[in-house]
């Protein structure tokens, strides 16, 4: 939820970063049932349910989706909508 805003106001912190929780990599709007697909530099992907990530305020240090390793980095996030999820791919 962000309010809105006339000319010259001061804006919303969306997420304060620290050095323990570093950089913020990405974010997605997303609803009830979607997932969320992380994958690493060094080559991991998880699948996340939306539904098990909790929810934060604004002006927290946010919520850990996945533990990297020494020298990794998140390279992508993906949305992957709940109608989307269990459909079968068309034949092209």
């Amino acid at each position: 939820d962000y309010p809105t805003h006339n000319r010259g106001g001061q804006g919303v912190t969306t997420m304060r970063t620290t050095d323990k929780t570093g950089n913020v990599a990405d974010f997605k709007i997303v609803s009830a049932g979607d997932r969320l697909l992380v994958s690493t530099q060094g080559g991991i992907v998880i699948r996340v349910e939306v539904d098990g990530i909790r929810k934060s305020g604004r002006a927290t240090e946010g919520v850990r989706i996945i533990r990297l390793e020494e020298g990794d980095s998140v390279s992508t996030i993906e949305r992957v909508r709940k109608e989307d999820a269990g459909r079968k791919p068309r034949a092209a």
